[in-house]
Order: C-alpha cells, then sequence, then structure tokens
C-alpha cells in the first residue's frame, strides 16, 4: 500500500529509482527531505521494498503484498537497522571503538560488516 501512495505521490523519483534498481545503478544512500518524519520514514520504507521485494512485477515495482514488504512497511523486517537521535541534545553518540554501545554510530556500522542473514540476502540501514 505505501508504494501505490508514494508512486502516485512523486512518480518521477519512484520510477527513477526503480529503474536505477533494475539497471544495478541504485546509490549506496539516500539522503530524504520531507515535511514531516512519517513521510520520511514511509518513503524510506518504499526504497527498501523497491530494493528487496522478492516478487516485483515485470517494470520493477515491488508488490507491496509479500511477507518481505509487510516486514520493510511494519518495519520488523529481520535486517533493518535504525538509528535516531536519543537524549536531550537530539543527537547520536559516535561510541565507543572497542566496545560500541546500542544506537551509537560504531553500532550501527557494524551491523553492516557480517553477511546477511535475510531471505532476500540484503541489509537496510535508515538513519534519521
Amino acid at each position: 500500500m505505501l508504494f501505490k501512495k508514494y508512486a502516485e505521490k512523486f512518480p518521477l523519483i519512484v520510477r527513477s529509482l526503480i529503474n536505477a534498481c533494475r539497471t544495478n545503478k541504485l546509490a549506496h544512500a539516500y539522503l530524504l527531505h520531507g515535511d514531516t518524519p512519517e513521510i520520511r520514514a514511509e518513503f524510506a520504507s518504499v526504497i527498501a521494498q523497491i530494493v528487496i521485494c522478492p516478487d516485483k512485477d515485470d517494470k520493477g515495482a515491488p508488490c507491496s503484498e509479500c511477507k518481505t514488504c509487510r516486514q520493510l512497511s511494519e518495519q520488523t523486517y529481520a535486517e533493518l537497522y535504525t538509528l535516531a537521535p536519543t537524549g536531550k541534545a537530539w543527537q547520536i553518540r559516535v561510541g565507543e571503538h572497542r566496545n560500541p554501545e546500542p544506537n551509537t554510530i560504531r553500532w550501527f556500522e557494524e551491523q553492516f560488516y557480517l553477511t546477511s542473514i535475510a531471505v532476500a540476502g540484503k541489509k537496510i540501514g535508515i538513519i534519521y
């Protein structure tokens, strides 16, 4: 459902992302800017669906109905890692190099060193 919503709202951007994915020219990171945190979070899920959906249609659009798409839209995908500011200062801490604590940049970066165990074989990281 999210995909259709954003495909109608931002058709050129969505088509460009699908084309980039189909031609293996997808960037390793995208910077999203939007009016509300909800729009940014939802659109990040749409990008993840475009990349990971195993049941894409003939044009490369995600199905939005398979288990993987549902998990991405609900943010329950096994290898979806998010990092958000915490505390009164709303900052993301860097963390110690030898013992990275959760919710630090070093912990977030460490999550991507190991091979993916997910069915799609890909990990998704979102920094808010």
